[in-house]
């Protein structure tokens, strides 16, 4: 008895040692570095850089050399989150000289070695996935989508305008509803080969909506407004470590721009579009907290002021997720948005411009007073101004003034570029940048950033662009 005891005992230590030896190789396994490994044919740089997501934010994990046959190597950290990571490649001879982005080539990750290779010009297209079952998959999903987005389209086109009467029109219907079946069967079979995978997740989140084509063009942006999200699970905190939700919420914000209509209507549209977003976003509060911080940079970067006071007022005030400093920070400005709002009167202020003349905002005489505030390192200004100077020559100073108050602090800068241009207006500049006392008093944050005022001085707009200036104007 005493033996048999002594045998069930060591048989249970050799068991209990081989199953923690086990586990200690999966953990291993799981744990090793992993490589990235691609080659990119016509690459034109010497570098690339693996780029990682979270939310609307992005960060720039590791560089890599390329060597002269187009190869290079990541060693991942056994630390670096399950997500969707992107390679940039670099810029393109056009884009060099044109403007415009980076070549790229997104990759998912989950602990495995990834091996391909793609050409330069049309990395997407020419993805070849040499090991991992999963971003093989997750091309064939992108060029599938592609290709089924543009069909759909141009059937989309053809119903709206083809006789309904014909023959060709059915037809037409049917094959609509054709590759959408198809569409859809591909991706419930990646739900089917990859079940709880990053891959799953992405398709499900990014599934096209079907919408009726035979409905007219405003039905069917109504339906879609209605089912744009019915089949997205924003539960899934996975989705912070790609840029689905992201590019989701632009895709949505895009149903409720209408290039007709002012602003003020525009805002409105906008606030509608907000409420839908997050309340489907609500589910989850690190999802949520990202969301809302996407459209508050958003309506900001873009002075969409009464879209911004509504977020503010509806979904910030109270929200735990904010630090003191944030808090503050949207706080000031909300009040400033506020202070100098549509019909409340701006601040007075006296300078001496830079002709060396005394000049008082409320001493200026013209029926219209744009106050300016702009910079010659901002790109956006640069363009600008030269429109608003053309508009500026072509009416009366009785009717239209310009007060030009620029965030600078090198005064050849400035001057260069007024010379350039011959802008004769009303300029002034502090040469402190953002603490120009003005500027703080019309708590600017951004350039451009336009004041129209009354006769009165009171806040007539907040023109955006030169065709919302010119509509006050003439």
């Amino acid at each position: 008895m005493i033996m048999k005891l002594i045998f069930i005992w060591v048989l249970f230590c050799i068991i209990s040692c081989n199953q923690a030896h086990e586990m200690q190789e999966a953990q291993a396994l799981e744990k090793r570095p992993f490589v990235v490994e691609g080659r990119v044919h016509g690459i034109l740089g010497d570098k690339v850089r693996l780029m990682g997501f979270y939310g609307h934010q992005t960060m720039i994990i590791d560089t890599a050399f390329v060597d002269s046959t187009g190869r290079f190597k990541f060693h991942i950290d056994e630390d670096l989150p399950r997500g969707m990571y992107r390679i940039l490649l670099g810029k393109g001879i056009r884009a060099q000289f044109l403007g415009g982005g980076e070549q790229f080539v997104d990759l998912l990750f989950k602990y495995e070695d990834i091996i391909f290779q793609t050409h330069f010009e049309f990395p997407f297209d020419s993805m070849q996935v040499i090991q991992s079952a999963e971003n093989e998959a997750f091309y064939k999903y992108l060029l599938l989508k592609d290709d089924v987005q543009k069909k759909l389209e141009v059937l989309q086109q053809g119903i709206q305008h083809y006789p309904r009467t014909d023959d060709f029109y059915r037809v037409m219907a049917s094959q609509y509803r054709e590759i959408f079946d198809a569409y859809k069967s591909f991706v419930d079979g990646i739900h089917k080969q990859f079940p709880g995978s990053l891959l799953a997740t992405i398709v499900n989140f990014d599934r096209i909506p079907y919408v009726d084509p035979l409905l007219e063009q405003e039905q069917r942006n109504e339906q879609l407004k209605k089912t744009f999200f019915n089949e997205q699970d924003f539960r899934d905190t996975l989705l912070l470590y790609t840029d689905m939700i992201p590019a989701k919420v632009i895709r949505y914000l895009s149903l409720y721009r209408n290039d007709r209509q002012g602003q003020e209507v525009q805002e409105a549209l906008y606030i509608q579009a907000v409420d839908v977003i997050l309340s489907y976003a609500a589910v989850e509060e690190d999802i949520f907290n990202n969301v809302l911080n996407y459209l508050l940079e958003g309506f900001e970067q873009f002075g969409m002021e009464t879209t911004l006071l509504h977020l503010y007022d509806n979904y910030v005030l109270g929200n735990a997720c904010f630090d003191d400093e944030r808090m503050a920070s949207l706080k000031d400005k909300t009040e400033a948005i506020r202070r100098m709002g549509i019909g409340q009167p701006a601040p007075d202020f006296s300078i001496v411009d830079m002709k060396g003349q005394n000049v008082q905002l409320s001493a200026i005489e013209a029926e219209l007073t744009l106050v300016a505030f702009w910079a010659t390192w901002c790109g956006h200004c640069t363009e600008l101004m030269p429109e608003v100077y053309n508009l500026y020559r072509a009416t009366d100073r009785n009717n239209f003034e310009v007060v030009a108050i620029a965030l600078e602090d090198d005064k050849t800068d400035l001057t260069d570029y007024l010379a350039h241009y011959e802008m004769d207006w009303i300029n002034y500049s502090s040469f402190k940048r953002w603490d120009c006392p003005i500027a703080r008093k019309f708590y600017v944050f951004a350039t451009p950033t336009f004041f129209l005022l009354d006769e009165e001085k009171n806040i007539l707009s907040k023109p955006m662009s030169i065709r919302d200036l010119r509509s006050f104007v003439y």
